[in-house]
């Protein structure tokens, strides 16, 4: 099944430590919003810590509202230049839940562009 994610892509300067702690920010404001339940049952990401990215599902409105929170919380944290984003569509299952929802990306996610 094909979804629609967010890609993001960090560079060096952030440490992936705080990527997910920022994730993490995101998850519990979204669960003041949605319920804990609605979150624990629909938000999906994955991440590959080596090479600095982290894909959010986006076919949920869960996925949605994470997303806006999670780029709100990266762009103030580490600043517009330290990530780009970008839209992409994958065949990947994305696992649900919080930590549950973390593994490793397919290499044509997580392959550098030059």
């Amino acid at each position: 099944m094909a979804l629609e994610a967010y890609r993001y892509e960090f560079d060096n300067s952030v440490t992936f430590f705080d990527v997910l702690a920022a994730l993490d920010e995101a998850i519990v404001n979204a669960e003041s919003i949605l319920g804990s339940e609605r979150v624990r049952l629909d938000a999906r990401f994955a991440d590959d810590t080596a090479r600095g990215v982290l894909v959010i599902d986006a076919t949920t409105e869960v996925g949605q509202i994470l997303n806006q929170l999670f780029v709100g919380l990266a762009r103030r944290a580490f600043g517009e230049s330290a990530f780009t984003i970008s839209r992409c569509r994958s065949e990947m299952q994305l696992r649900r839940g919080k930590r549950a929802g973390r593994r490793r990306l397919p290499r044509h996610l997580t392959a550098r562009r030059g």
